[in-house]
């Protein structure tokens, strides 16, 4: 599979790293032979993308999470515009014979290889996903919003592709920012009250 770095990066943005939930502190990749779906969530929002093969690849297991130690380490040892190479790999047979996969990172400058996260991944994460939005509004987290315009922007290449997007506001439900075949869904957001400081309504004196 091949996997431009700037996809790579972008869905990685939505990417837990200490999540007490294991199984979100990787990407979910999926192949169906011609496009590759890599898919990372963090429960508050979630970046998808579907990316063509210029030749089939093989049709992946089921559940496929590399951890995101190994996407960090394909950042890292990748530049901007460099195509990541990712393969799945039976591992040696353990004690009951059974074979385990693992999966194998490769940049320009070297390789990485792990085995994969064993547990399952975001149950139906198609669920989230609507392919219509309502329009009614609420209010989301700021910082989510302008993380999902940087994974775009890593995308375009270009900041005048951000005018023309849209957050596509859906109630209760996820929002909707899409590129292409990238799309970012975010929850909508109910911050705690915060109450400010008295001294500052205060005139200084």
């Amino acid at each position: 599979m091949k996997i431009p770095r700037s996809a790579l990066k972008a869905v990685a943005v939505a990417m837990p790293r200490n999540d007490f939930r294991n199984y979100l502190n990787g990407m979910l990749i999926e192949c169906s032979g011609s496009t590759v779906r890599l898919v990372a969530s963090d429960a508050h929002r979630m970046h998808i993308m579907d990316i063509e093969q210029d030749e089939p690849c093989p049709v992946l297991p089921e559940n496929v999470i590399m951890p995101c130690e190994m996407v960090e380490w394909a950042l890292k040892h990748s530049r901007r515009h460099e195509v990541v190479e990712i393969s799945i790999v039976k591992d040696e047979p353990n004690d009951g014979g059974e074979h385990q996969f693992k999966i194998e990172i490769r940049t320009q400058r070297g390789s990485m290889d792990s085995v994969l996260i064993a547990e399952r991944y975001y149950p139906d994460y198609l669920s989230v996903i609507q392919r219509r939005t309502t329009g009614k509004m609420a209010q989301f987290n700021p910082r989510l919003v302008a993380q999902s315009f940087e994974a775009i922007l890593e995308l375009s290449g270009t900041a005048e592709s951000l005018f023309s997007i849209d957050l596509q506001h859906n109630g209760v439900g996820a929002a909707l920012m899409c590129y292409g075949r990238f799309a970012a869904l975010i929850m909508p957001w109910y911050p705690e009250k915060f109450h400010i400081d008295p001294r500052l309504a205060e005139r200084l004196t």
